[in-house]
């Protein structure tokens, strides 16, 4: 069933967005008029509504919020869907602006821009943590140690001594900074794990 999917992954991406982009919109229209809708607001909303998603679908792929995977969320895709929603809006804004002037309510684009940061950020958390909580037993396997600095070692490229088609499910992986020469030595072989190797040469081909 999941490789039936595979093939259609990131346009269901998009479309599960554009949901999320047009029901955000939608509650920033209910939440401005407290939950009653007059004609004329329908209308506004019908109008515009193909202009946000054109510019929040846009800012997404400017972005690359439709790649990766959501349980690997970290702070960098959480600011890239900051920068990405921010741009919409600034779009959404300058569209409404030149076609509607003053008569489009602007606390809808301030109510817009908080609940899509909620829904599409929170969507991507809420799977990571449904992921890490269903992590109850712990890790099994030798201890490792991947030596580089900065990014380099934070990418945590798969190690040399296992096919690089591999992954590496179920492990736990620790930042040691700063480095402790009283504690572990002076040299990656002093560390008390059972295989240690560089990150710095494995990065240099990688893009970042």
């Amino acid at each position: 069933m999941i490789n039936r999917i595979l093939p259609y992954r990131r346009w269901i991406i998009v479309m599960l967005h554009a949901s999320l982009v047009a029901l955000g919109y939608w509650l920033a229209f209910l939440l401005r008029f407290e939950f009653s809708l007059s004609p004329h607001e329908w209308r506004l909303f019908l109008l515009t509504l193909p202009l946000i998603l054109v510019a929040r679908l846009g800012a997404f792929g400017w972005f690359q919020l439709y790649e990766g995977l959501w349980r690997y969320v970290s702070m960098r895709d959480i600011l890239a869907i900051l920068k990405a929603v921010t741009l919409g809006s600034f779009v959404l804004f300058a569209g409404v602006l030149a076609v509607f002037g003053r008569g489009f309510p602007r606390t809808v684009l301030l109510l817009d821009w908080l609940i899509c940061l909620a829904l599409v950020g929170g969507m991507r958390l809420a799977v990571r943590a449904i992921r890490e909580s269903g992590r109850s037993e712990p890790a099994r396997g030798r201890r490792a140690i991947i030596v580089g600095a900065g990014d380099a070692g934070e990418m945590r490229p798969s190690p040399p001594w296992r096919d690089s088609s591999r992954r590496l499910s179920g492990r736990r992986w620790n930042m040691l900074h700063p480095y402790s020469r009283d504690k572990y030595g002076s040299k990656p072989d002093d560390f008390p794990v059972a295989r240690s190797t560089s990150a710095s040469s494995r990065c240099r081909s990688m893009p970042g």
